[in-house]
């Protein structure tokens, strides 16, 4: 019996101090409000090296954003060689991304992933409701604008036929 209490009490220890091996994660944050977007990619608990990253936008499972890589835009759907390093092995490490969106549309869903071979880590996909202003909106103050600017040539054109007429009544006067 005593040795059984010293076998569970070495079983009991050895569990408690092995390390713990800690889980990979990717996560998301996004910022922007119409079609401009800013996102962050966080991983944790990833090896030292670099991961092709992706930062996915679509609506209703169609691609409908663009991903800034080396200078040049490119469709949300491809990942960016390489685009993801991390410095110190299973510390947190985060990079941004400038995206945009191709819609008006009011939600849209952003997804980021990380992929190292054929291995892939995603993060949560988030839904971000888009501000954008309606197209009825956005033709509003062209067309008002145009209103105003006809009516006052108008205006300049009937104030200079008054003068003309003015002048013309006065040398028939003569």
């Amino acid at each position: 019996m005593g040795l059984n209490k010293i076998i569970f009490s070495l079983l009991f220890f050895s569990a408690f101090s092995i390390p713990l091996v800690s889980a990979q994660q990717v996560s998301l944050e996004v910022e922007g409000s119409c079609r401009d977007y800013a996102a962050t990619v966080t991983a944790e608990g990833f090896d030292r090296g670099c991961y092709d990253v992706k930062v996915d936008v679509s609506l209703h499972g169609e691609r409908v954003g663009e991903i800034l890589d080396s200078g040049r835009w490119k469709s949300s759907f491809f990942y960016i060689e390489n685009g993801f390093c991390v410095e110190i092995e299973n510390k947190t490490t985060s990079a941004a991304y400038q995206l945009k969106a191709d819609t008006n549309q009011r939600e849209i869903i952003f997804e980021g992933s990380l992929r190292n071979g054929t291995k892939t880590w995603d993060s949560e996909e988030i839904a971000v409701e888009q501000n954008c202003p309606r197209q009825d909106e956005l033709l509003f103050l062209p067309v008002a604008l145009l209103v105003i600017l006809l009516l006052l040539i108008g205006i300049a054109i009937h104030l200079n036929w008054r003068e003309r007429k003015g002048r013309n009544i006065k040398q028939e006067a003569k």
